[in-house]
Order: structure tokens, then C-alpha cells, then sequence
């Protein structure tokens, strides 16, 4: 029997609740925002229900950014099986970006199947090529994840910075900044360049247990932009994914990029 996942996302398809429940990436923060204290403690994991890790987030690219902009390395970083505890000093006033960086993962055949990419499902040995495939190659899993804290008033050095990946969110809205009233608006690249018209996933923690689960799917727009809206203050956690080609002498031709974005929204 023949087992494969979309790989690319279209529109009116029944993939979409598979890209939902796959495995994301994410950091948390024990606190967004503080007026004082001297460190800040983060959760690393990979999770389907938002944020109850199962699988521990690694890297071996693991850095933040100071509020003036600068790189450094995290204090302590333990993982175990579920879950990555990573630790580091907040001595400055301002913001800091945390993220994974690009890190790399599973290798996965692909397919091309009516114009379409496919994953061969890498979990089921049985798993068989379409017959109707009109070319076969390999991929790549490419991951980021990122959050922003502020200690004191939110500054905006971190934000300049260039993005941790290929594929990026970029605040436009300063992140540790969100108002219910007044939502969170960002611009998504690839490369660099604005992404027009991509899926992104919205999730809410607690949202599992709404009357109806909450996940949002939003578009960007022709220049690549976003604007959430949110019912009810939380934390979030936004993600999206798009497949390209690899760089130059990559282990594979393609990767598939994951790039999720951990916020707070208050009222």
C-alpha cells in the first residue's frame, strides 16, 4: 500500500490538517516581558499539542542576541529525551532574540506527482513511490524557531537583524509589544524577499481545549505581509513552511523549511 504526506500545501486540499499535527519546533519562555531579574529560562521542544514537548529541540546553532545587537551563547543548555532547558543572564535593559538557528534534520524521498512534490512517508518501510511519479529526488527538513524577551521598555536592534534562515518572520509589530485590540503585523521572506500569498499556522496554548480547537490559517498578502488578529489574550506560537531548493553542495536538491515564531498577546 502506498503511504505518502503532501508535501506542498494547495488550496481546498484535505492535507491540511496533517501539516497542522506535524511536529513544530518552538522555544518558550518562562517570562516575555520583566521589569528586573538577572536570568530567563527556556523550554525546547518539538510538539503537535501547543506547548506539551514529546521530542527535545537540539541544535547545535543554539545563540541569542543581546538588546544592542550583538551574538552570544546561551549560559546552560540540558537536554533530555522530551524536552531542552536552555538558560542564560538578561543583564541589559531591552530585547533579546532566542532562537535555534537553521538547523538541519530528516532526509526524505520525494516525488513529483501531477506538478506536485510529495514526501515518500519515511516512517512506514512499505512506503512505495507512486507509480504515476514523473521524477523522484531527496529532501531535506530545515528548521527555525525564535522568540523575543524584553527586560524593561522593548528596543529595536534585535529586530534589524538579519533573519536566522531562509525563511523568516519579521516583526513589524514589536513583538513584545501585542495588544488584544490591536494585533501583530509582520512581513514573511524567503531569502530575503517577501512571500506573497504562503500559509502560515496560527496555534494558542490551552487552545486544544476550546470547544473547537483553535488553529488558524492565515495568507500573506502580494507583498508578503501579515496582520493577526486575536479573540482572546495568550500565548501564541506561528508557524510556516515552504520547500526550496538547498544551497549550493547540500546534502540534498530540496529542503523543506519550518519557521515558527513564539509570542505573548496581552490585553
Amino acid at each position: 500500500m502506498k503511504t505518502v504526506l503532501r508535501a506542498a500545501l494547495g488550496a481546498g486540499m484535505a492535507i491540511i490538517p496533517v501539516a497542522a499535527m506535524a511536529h513544530t519546533s518552538f522555544l518558550l519562555p518562562n517570562y516575555f516581558s520583566v521589569t528586573e531579574g538577572k536570568m530567563i529560562t527556556l523550554e525546547g521542544g518539538f510538539a503537535e499539542k501547543m506547548f506539551s514537548s514529546d521530542v527535545a529541540l537540539t541544535s547545535k546553532e543554539f545563540h541569542l542576541y543581546r538588546p544592542d545587537g550583538k551574538r552570544d551563547s546561551f549560559d546552560k543548555i540540558a537536554s533530555f529525551e522530551q524536552i531542552t532547558i536552555l538558560e542564560s543572564d538578561i543583564n541589559e535593559p531591552g530585547t533579546y532574540l532566542f532562537t535555534s538557528g537553521e538547523r538541519l534534520g530528516r532526509i526524505s524521498t520525494i516525488a513529483k506527482v501531477k506538478g506536485e512534490w510529495v514526501i515518500v512517508n519515511p516512517e512506514d518501510p512499505k512506503a512505495e513511490v507512486p507509480k504515476d511519479a514523473t521524477e523522484i529526488s531527496r529532501s531535506q527538513t530545515a528548521t527555525v524557531t525564535d522568540v523575543y524577551v524584553s527586560k524593561g521598555k522593548p528596543s529595536d536592534a534585535v529586530l534589524k537583524l538579519p533573519p536566522q534562515g531562509r525563511l523568516a518572520f519579521t516583526p513589524i509589530t514589536h513583538p513584545n509589544a501585542i495588544f488584544l485590540d490591536e494585533g501583530f503585523e509582520m512581513t514573511v521572506s524567503w531569502g530575503g524577499k517577501p512571500l506573497a500569498d504562503v500559509e502560515t499556522f496560527l496555534y494558542r496554548q490551552g487552545g486544544d481545549y476550546d470547544e473547537k480547537k483553535f488553529e488558524e490559517i492565515n495568507k500573506t498578502d502580494a507583498g508578503g505581509k501579515l496582520k493577526l488578529k486575536f479573540a482572546q489574550p495568550g500565548i501564541y506560537m506561528i508557524m510556516a513552511r515552504h520547500r526550496g531548493d538547498s544551497p549550493a553542495g547540500a546534502a540534498t536538491p530540496y529542503r523543506s523549511y519550518t519557521t515558527s515564531l513564539t509570542f505573548e498577546v496581552t490585553r
